[in-house]
């Protein structure tokens, strides 16, 4: 248990309710998925994707801030503090760590040949068209990075924070981080951003430091796909 997040320490019901919720909302997503999916063909969809996608991750969001209204999560332990210049900077920084690591990890899986672990192409349509583009980017740079900070690392990891020590509480909302992204081609690479991302807010106490790497690192993925 780590000395300095005593005063968080949730009951071990508490967790599994929020894993509960964690998997209720992306078994959601996949369902969410399947029917675009099935109705592909249909115009309308073309609207929909893939910001609808994301949808019931605003129950992430919603079960952090019912926690906070009802004692079970506490503001002052996710700490919505403003972040330093210096914060911001090592959030940055850490945005280039992840993704030099990513670049050798890519060279390596192509060395051994192994395609099951190679990460998939993000679709260069992925904002979609007219104004669908700007809803789609709040969505990928905005939104879903604010809402899995707040759950994976406001609650989750703070969590486990309290119950083990911190490496342990790092990999394992981590692990959990990346394989509900259900991808194994992706699942090192979030694994290692989630480990880099959780120890930045461990070091920052402030949920920001996350969001800002989380987010810039979704726009660069998306910039990446839209040059491609």
């Amino acid at each position: 248990m780590d000395p300095q997040r005593l005063k968080y320490n949730p009951s071990y019901k508490y967790i599994f309710v929020g894993i509960f919720v964690l998997l209720s909302v992306y078994l959601n997503i996949l369902l969410v998925k399947y029917v675009l999916t099935l109705y592909a063909n249909v115009s309308v969809v073309a609207y929909l994707v893939p910001w609808a996608i994301a949808l019931p991750q605003f129950f992430l969001g919603l079960f952090v801030f019912a926690g906070i209204k009802t004692g079970h999560i506490t503001s002052k332990t996710i700490n919505f503090k403003k972040p330093t210049y210096i914060q911001i900077v090592s959030s940055i920084f850490l945005l280039g760590v992840n993704f030099i690591f990513i670049y050798l990890y890519l060279i390596f899986i192509a060395i051994l040949g192994i395609e099951i672990f190679m990460p998939t192409l993000v679709p260069p349509d992925i904002l979609g068209d007219g104004f669908v583009i700007y809803i789609n980017l709040i969505t990928i740079c905005f939104l879903v990075p604010i809402l899995e900070e707040l759950f994976f690392r406001g609650f989750l990891f703070n969590a486990f924070l309290g119950k083990f020590r911190l490496i342990y509480a790092i990999f394992l909302s981590s692990g959990i981080f990346a394989i509900m992204h259900g991808s194994i081609g992706f699942f090192v690479p979030l694994f290692f951003s989630s480990i880099m991302i959780s120890f930045l807010y461990y070091k920052a106490k402030t949920i920001w430091a996350p969001v800002i790497t989380h987010s810039l690192q979704n726009l660069f993925v998306v910039l990446v796909a839209l040059a491609a």
